[in-house]
């Protein structure tokens, strides 16, 4: 009978599926959504500007649900055509102590168009990933007396609880001042984690298209800025896929968007509503989301939250030449 649960367990992991994390706020966590987007920054001034963004996201409104951490950094190269970046993306979820980890540079390379109006970047990212389980927290048949509860060790012959793969990703983004749009992908070698030895557990690539435009709105005084911008992306990963669309007004260092999440190819199928706000003062620009969810998982997992702070600097050594348009937020 001891070996009943490890084979349960096996059949399960094998039919069971996930996707990577993604974020409401994908534009915030730009160079994770595209490496393309890494040195797109630009200052109060216009111009190119360095980042560095943090953001938390607390999945479903748990705590044993996913916990997640963010923190990047980018900027372009002085007096080159090309930017450098990074980030780093720690996990936390469940009773089973999982744990994830992933830490990637990114480089770009900007090539303007049209007298600088318009800005073709192509990204490249490459890191380490690490992702696993606490197998101490587990529980098997063999280990239960059920008369005094779990007090033996157990024989069921789990080969490791961490894996570590090296994965890879590609981007295109083409952008102006009223317009973005650009094409990801992520998982490129589909790395393989698997806890047991013996099944071939790949991550499947994950596909990231978006697109936004900046319509900027008339004001009383030319030293105001107001914009309403429509923003949309859609990502598919193995059977999985989702489509967010927000609408969101800007006026000077504030800003409110209303959008949704839904199955990208199932119209009637609205997963959650999602409410962002953000405020900037000089360099500083802080956010947050809120997202709703409208399914029929509502009851279980009612919201998740989302905060961040970035900080967008000037480079030590800053570069007179013309940087081209930078990508809007």
């Amino acid at each position: 009978m001891k070996r009943i649960p490890l084979l349960s367990l096996l059949l399960c992991w094998n039919l069971l599926q996930g996707q990577d994390l993604y974020f409401n706020q994908y534009l915030k966590s730009a160079v994770h959504t595209n490496p393309a987007f890494c040195g797109s920054a630009t200052g109060e001034d216009g111009r190119a500007a360095g980042r560095l963004t943090s953001l938390y996201r607390n999945q479903w409104g748990r705590d044993a649900a996913y916990r997640s951490t963010f923190f990047s950094f980018d900027q372009r190269i002085n007096g080159q055509a090309g930017a450098l970046g990074g980030y780093v993306i720690h996990d936390a979820a469940g009773p089973t102590g999982y744990r994830g980890t992933q830490i990637n540079a990114v480089y770009s390379y900007n090539l303007p168009l049209n007298h600088r109006n318009q800005t073709l970047q192509f990204g490249f990212t490459t890191g380490y990933r690490s992702q696993g389980i606490a197998l101490a927290r587990l529980r098997f048949e063999d280990q239960i007396d059920y008369t005094k509860g779990v007090v033996r060790p157990s024989a069921e012959p789990l080969r490791v609880d961490q894996v570590e793969n090296i994965d890879l990703g590609a981007g295109v983004a083409l952008f102006t001042e009223k317009f973005q749009v650009g094409l990801a992908m992520h998982n490129i070698t589909r790395p393989l984690f698997d806890y047991t030895g013996i099944l071939d557990n790949r991550i499947p690539r994950r596909y990231t298209l978006h697109g936004g435009y900046n319509l900027r709105l008339p004001t009383a005084d030319r030293r105001d800025y107001a914009a309403c911008r429509f923003k949309a992306v859609a990502v598919r990963q193995g059977p999985f896929s989702q489509f967010n669309a927000s609408t969101e007004f800007v006026r000077n260092g504030f800003g409110f968007s209303l959008g949704y999440r839904r199955n990208w190819y199932r119209i009637s199928q609205a997963d959650a509503i999602i409410l962002h706000a953000q405020a900037a003062h000089k360099e500083y620009v802080f956010f947050y989301s809120f997202e709703n969810t409208v399914s029929s998982l509502r009851n279980s997992i009612p919201a998740t939250h989302e905060i961040g702070l970035q900080i967008r600097f000037r480079p030590i050594r800053y570069s007179p030449r013309a940087e081209g348009p930078g990508m809007f937020e």
